[in-house]
Parts: structure tokens; C-alpha cells; sequence
């Protein structure tokens, strides 16, 4: 079945794109980030936000009391658009899928409780990169993160080149079956029109690997009760035949429905746990063979 890509996918303010802009010559980088070529944001001590490149040891904590998601915390990486520039630091990965308008990146900065943490292009299908944001710190390195989250392009959407459908075609399909670091999909569904052809063909792709799904049903707003339950019951059963693995909720960035849910989902996906904002890895470095 061919996958037709493009669409939504995830830019960032303009200093965090290295095809706009590269670093000042000469200006020093953190060693782990040392091939990338990007500005990050961090945040001092006055809470000022600066541009700069940082070692992922500056990791802003939150000044609020209470808990919070380590998700909150979450920090723009790198981007790429070939799979020989993928981070190559053996972490864990948890990628973000979704056909265009499904509402991909808006579901990604309200589970970082960020406004432009994922920047959805205004032109679907021209912006095809993939975006790599840190999570947290590595218990047992300090410099390192302590996994990532990934924003893959939008499919589906058919006003591209034939030649750049192609292309991100095959990233794709290379991308979730082959990365090793890779340990579940988020997949992203509108709620009103959940288990396209294009996500079961998506979901095809990924059953060969035996990693777990979570399907969070966008929108569920727009839905009333009963039908938000129908559509819900509705893709569980499909998605039950392809693996009991895979998982469903529903989803609503503006009522902020099922928020907490996902992030619990997401971090046990990625094998990490939280107290007092801090990470527990459950496991170690993922294994970087087949990366």
C-alpha cells in the first residue's frame, strides 16, 4: 500500500531551525551535541530565557511546588530529515505519528504544558523533518537526557512531490521498523474519523516490531458522550487485532481531557518513572544495535 506523507510536521521558532540559521563560528558546544547544529533554549537561574548551547546538566526545575510531569521539562533537541543524522546515544524513543490536522503537535505541547514546544507549519506537506525533544536527565549521566520524544511529519496529506512522498515514504518505513532505540508510537487519530487507511497501513508497518501502540483520539470534544465512547470502543477492537499491547484514550487539548493519562502512558512507554521530579530509569541505555 503506498503512504502518502506530508503535512503537519513540526518546525520551531526560527532559531531552532539549522537550515535558517547555524551557530556563531567558533562558538563552543556541549560534546554530546557537538555534530548538531541548533540553539536549544535554557533557562538561567532568574528564569530568563537565553539562547545558547548547554549541557543537558542546566536542566531547568520548575520553581512551582507540587508535582508536575517530567514531560513539562521537555526541550528541543535536534532536527533531521535523513536517518544517518539520528541521534545515535542508545536512549529510549517514543516517536509521535499522525495524519495531517489530526492535531499532532498540539497534543505534543499540551502534554509539555508548552505553547511552541512542536510548530505545525501553516503550509501541510512543505515542512518534512523528523524533531528530536529531550526528556528529563539520565540517572547515571548527568549530560545526557534521559530519553527523547520524537515528532515525526504529518502523512496523508497529497499536495507534495511525487519525489518527496517517496522519499519520506521510506523514512518512515525505515524509521519505525528498524530503530532500535525506538520503544512505542504514539499515534494520533481524530476522534471523528479514527482507523484511516492510512493509520491501519501505518500500523501495519509498525506490527512486525512488537512494540506497543497508544492511540490517543484527538478532539474528543467535538464528540458527545455516547459517541465519544463509540469511537473509543470502536478503535480498541481494531487495534486489539493487531496485538494486546496496543492501547487507546481519548484526547482533548482544549478541555484537557485524558492529559494525565497520556503522560503516565508515555513514560512507561519510555521505562522511566517520577518522584519529586526526578527520574527513575527502569532501564538503561537502549541498545544502539540496529539503530
Amino acid at each position: 500500500m503506498r503512504f502518502e506523507m506530508g503535512g503537519k510536521a513540526v518546525t520551531d521558532a526560527p532559531d531552532r531551525n539549522p537550515e535558517r540559521e547555524s551557530p556563531e563560528p567558533g562558538r563552543d558546544k556541549h560534546p554530546i551535541i557537538q555534530n548538531f547544529e541548533f540553539a536549544p533554549r535554557s533557562i538561567d537561574s532568574t528564569g530568563a530565557i537565553r539562547e545558547r548551547h548547554f549541557a543537558w546538566a542546566c536542566f531547568y526545575q520548575h520553581p512551582l511546588k507540587g508535582r508536575m510531569s517530567l514531560l513539562q521539562q521537555a526541550q528541543f533537541f535536534t532536527t533531521v530529515n535523513d536517518l544517518e543524522h539520528l541521534p545515535m546515544l542508545g536512549l529510549p524513543e517514543i516517536a509521535f505519528a499522525g495524519r495531517s490536522n489530526a492535531g499532532k503537535s498540539t497534543a505534543i505541547n499540551t502534554l509539555c504544558h508548552q505553547k511552541r514546544l512542536a510548530f505545525a507549519s501553516k503550509t501541510p506537506g512543505r515542512t518534512q523533518h523528523i524533531n528530536f525533544f529531550a526528556v528529563g536527565t539520565h540517572p547515571e549521566d548527568e549530560t545526557l537526557p534521559a530519553a527523547f520524544l520524537v515528532d515525526l511529519p504529518g502523512y496523508g496529506y497529497a499536495n507534495v512531490a511525487r519525489s518527496a512522498k517517496k522519499h519520506w515514504e521510506e523514512l518512515l518505513a525505515r524509521y519505525i521498523r528498524q530503530r532500535g532505540a525506538l520503544t512505542g508510537l504514539v499515534l494520533i487519530m481524530d476522534a471523528r474519523r479514527p482507523m484511516t487507511d492510512l493509520d491501519c497501513a501505518l500500523i501495519e508497518w509498525f506490527a512486525p516490531t512488537a512494540k506497543p501502540i497508544h492511540v490517543l483520539l484527538t478532539k474528543s470534544d467535538k464528540l458527545n458522550r455516547s459517541e465519544a465512547s463509540a469511537a473509543l470502543k470502536s478503535t480498541s477492537g481494531a487495534l486489539s487485532t493487531y496485538g494486546a499491547q496496543h492501547t487507546s484514550q481519548l484526547f482533548s487539548s482544549l478541555r484537557r481531557v485524558g492529559v494525565e493519562a497520556a503522560q503516565a502512558r508515555i513514560l512507561e512507554l519510555l521505562g522511566i518513572s517520577e518522584g519529586n521530579n526526578e527520574v527513575v530509569a527502569s532501564q538503561k541505555k537502549a541498545p544502539t544495535q540496529g539503530e
